[in-house]
C-alpha cells in the first residue's frame, strides 16, 4: 500500500480488508526514530482469492479519507499458503 497517512491505524487497516477475506497479518511500517508511518504497509490474506477481490475494486481504495494505492507482492515462503497485498500511502 502506498500514500498512507498517519491517520490509518493497523486495526482500521485490518477492518477495511477483512471484508475481502481472512486477514492473517497486517502491518503499517514505521520509522524507528520518529515512530511515524513510513507511508507503506502490508496486508496478508489467507487466500489468493481475497487479493483478487481487492484488486477487482481497482488499485485505489479510500482509507481514512485518503486514496491509497495497492499492488500485489508475490513471494515464496516455504510451507505457507498466504498471499500478500502491499500498499503505499
Amino acid at each position: 500500500m502506498q500514500n498512507m497517512t498517519d491517520m490509518i491505524f493497523p486495526d482500521k487497516l485490518k477492518e477495511h480488508f477483512s471484508s475481502y477475506g481472512k486477514v492473517v497479518e497486517h502491518q503499517i511500517m514505521l520509522d524507528h526514530s520518529t515512530g511515524r508511518s513510513r507511508g507503506f504497509g502490508f496486508v496478508t490474506f489467507e487466500s489468493e482469492d481475497a487479493v483478487e477481490r481487492v484488486m477487482s475494486q481497482g488499485r485505489m481504495h479510500d482509507l481514512g479519507g485518503k486514496q491509497v494505492n495497492f499492488f500485489t507482492l508475490q513471494c515464496v515462503v516455504p510451507d505457507t499458503k498466504y498471499h500478500q497485498l502491499v500498499s503505499s500511502f
